[in-house]
């Protein structure tokens, strides 16, 4: 289905829930002639000698033919490949997740999850129809039994970059959210939760693991040139529902690798729409706003490259589906309609096949460079923060309707990634009452890539039509890391074996049966100070002791310096949420919860000496750069 510029308007007339095609004709029509194109429709690194992919053009695959990957009666689809977490493990019938430490297995699996019909009638070859009709008895008997729990729709969006102040509901400085807050008053908000990481690769990964970076390897972010990605002996939420007969989809911001078996459509998700990384690593044509500005991509491949340190001009951000670059540079104005759009046909496909579904909606809001609306008359904001938070509200507000007018089960968490990016001034957003202020006075920033509150506590919901109770705010201390554990539970699903997880199941909370959330949190590094993914913060109840600090770059320029605390800096954080005096260490105070910190740290550092951990792959390629046509200096298609 082409995008066209009447779709992007009527993303600003009726917030983009109107601009959603019907599942039918083309877009979900199986083209027997593009099953040939598969390889050459992924991808073409820069400096390939590959011939330009059709992936460019009309060759693009649709969200339909990766559900109806699979289906197709020749030879090469007959046979599914082993799965992902050491093939011939997979094939013995070990568990999930329980393949070799370096397991990449031979192939991905299909698509779509057959039934024992399925898979018993391609066995056989063309078996008679009464043997068919027997299989056909004994595959719906295991069906029913399967089915006897009716599994729950999921639907996660994550914000990126964006503050706790910036939700109204929270924080009540800003009218930019009323779909948030409208959500909030239905649904629980939770004012005590916490990314794992305060950076984009680590937090995800935590996301899609349960688990912090120093077990799953992932520690800092991927760059445009990297090869690795979140390693692929992890087991991704994705991965264990898919097994678990869900459809899964991402859509929006991946970075968590974008070469060979790093890509979303490997590591669980059938179908994928979005951008590799953030959307500032890489030109476009509107660049939007930026601190410092950049450049809009060279339409001259001879044009110089004198541009600022930090900007990418010689390399166009890619827009994938699924393997296919189907557009570079991507164009900004119109990727959150285009978001909104892929999300409602892939809602609404699921329910038309009767499949329970995951959607992972990885947000380029409020990462910069903030977009220049295309209708900014219909945005009234003077400030191009103000008229991003609310273009994002809107688009939670659709995804919210149309989960409303559903009868199904569909239970929606919103989060962020991290806090705010503090150095971009006024194009980054506010950390509410958790300024950080011991670390302010000594300069630099107290939010993103720090380990102070305002890095890593960030504006959360759940919402559940009839499970979760309305208008209820949480003060319990909850974590990204719950979200993995908490879906499986509720999929009636397992963990992944042999592996230890850092998040809990808080099913109990969301339902209001429980109020007992963690007793410890972990702050690993993100940046601004030590050796990345190390843990030297965290959190024991109401205290937040610190072995390190430092502060990130702030607007004016200057970086706190780290320092190393031995004893740690303890705050009670009921008494100064600002984090602006610590405890006198010769206080009773201090005395009586300095040895249960000690023993906190000392208890996790052991347990993931232990543990069955991983280690990403940050090597660089210049070759690993997405790149649809490695002839021209951005390329364009």
């Amino acid at each position: 289905m082409l995008w066209s510029r009447v779709t992007a308007e009527l993303w600003y007339e009726k917030r983009g829930c109107g601009a959603v095609a019907p599942i039918s004709g083309l877009l979900f029509k199986y083209r027997e002639e593009e099953r040939g194109q598969r390889e050459t429709k992924r991808a073409l690194p820069c400096g390939s000698s590959l011939p330009r992919s059709p992936a460019c053009s009309h060759g693009r695959e649709t969200l339909g033919q990766v559900h109806r990957e699979g289906a197709g009666q020749g030879a090469a689809r007959r046979r599914r490949p082993p799965f992902r977490h050491g093939g011939e493990a997979r094939a013995r019938g070990v568990p999930i997740g329980s393949g070799p430490r370096g397991g990449g297995g031979a192939g991905p699996r299909s698509h779509v999850p057959e039934t024992v019909q399925q898979e018993s009638e391609r066995a056989s070859g063309g078996a008679l129809c009464a043997n068919r009709r027997s299989r056909r008895f004994a595959g719906l008997f295991l069906d029913v039994k399967r089915s006897a729990y009716k599994k729950p729709n999921f639907i996660i969006i994550l914000a990126d970059d964006i503050g706790w102040g910036d939700l109204g509901a929270n924080w009540n400085l800003r009218n930019d959210t009323p779909n948030l807050d409208k959500m909030a008053m239905e649904g629980m908000r939770f004012v005590d939760f916490h990314s794992a990481a305060s950076t984009c690769s680590p937090s995800r990964a935590s996301l899609l693991t349960g688990r912090l970076g120093l077990r799953n390897g992932v520690t800092h972010n991927f760059a445009v040139t990297s090869v690795g990605g979140l390693p692929l002996n992890e087991t991704t939420l994705a991965e264990v529902l898919k097994e678990a007969g869900y459809l899964t989809a991402v859509i929006g911001k991946w970075h968590l690798g974008h070469e060979g078996r790093y890509h979303p459509n490997f590591r669980g998700f059938d179908y994928y729409f979005g951008i590799p990384y953030s959307h500032d690593m890489g030109c476009t044509d509107t660049p939007g706003y930026n601190l410092p500005p950049c450049p809009a991509c060279a339409r001259n491949p001879m044009t110089g490259s004198n541009h600022q340190k930090s900007c990418y001009s010689e390399v166009a951000v890619p827009l994938f589906e699924n393997h296919a670059i189907v557009q570079q540079p991507v164009d900004l104005a119109s990727l959150t309609a285009k978001y909104t759009e892929k999300a409602i046909q892939f809602i609404n496909h699921s329910s038309q096949k009767s499949r329970p579904f995951l959607l992972y909606l990885a947000l380029a809001h409020m990462h910069v460079p903030l977009v220049s609306p295309k209708s900014p008359q219909r945005l009234p904001h003077q400030d191009p923060y103000g008229a991003n938070l609310q273009e994002m509200d809107a688009l939670v507000g659709c995804i919210k309707d149309k989960i409303d007018s559903m009868k199904e089960d569909t239970f929606l968490w919103f989060t962020g990634d991290n806090g705010p990016w503090s150095e971009k001034c006024q194009y980054a957003g506010s950390v509410g009452p958790y300024t950080g202020i011991w670390q302010r006075k000594r300069g630099g920033s107290s939010a993103k890539q720090t380990t102070w509150e305002g890095g890593h506590r960030v504006p959360t919901l759940a919402y559940w039509i009839g499970k979760i109770p309305g208008n209820v705010t949480s003060p319990v201390l909850l974590s990204i890391l719950d979200i993995f554990p908490t879906l499986v539970s509720l999929a009636n699903a397992s963990l992944p074996p042999s592996r230890r997880f850092d998040g809990m199941d808080v099913s109990e909370i969301l339902f209001g049966q429980s109020n007992k959330g963690h007793k410890t949190l972990f702050h690993p590094n993100s940046g601004a100070a030590g050796k990345y993914g190390e843990i030297q913060a965290l959190r024991l109840d109401q205290y937040k002791a610190f072995y390190l600090t430092g502060g990130a770059k702030a607007c004016d320029g200057r970086i706190g310096k780290e320092h190393h605390h031995q004893p740690p800096l303890i705050f009670n954080l009921e008494n100064d949420i600002q984090e602006q005096q610590p405890l006198d260490i010769h206080s009773e105070e201090y005395q009586a919860v300095l040895p249960a910190v000690r023993e906190a740290l000392a208890d996790v550092l052991q347990d993931i000496a232990t543990d069955n951990v991983s280690v990403a792959d940050y090597a660089h390629d210049p070759a690993a750069t997405p790149c649809c046509n490695p002839h021209h200096v951005v390329c364009r298609c």
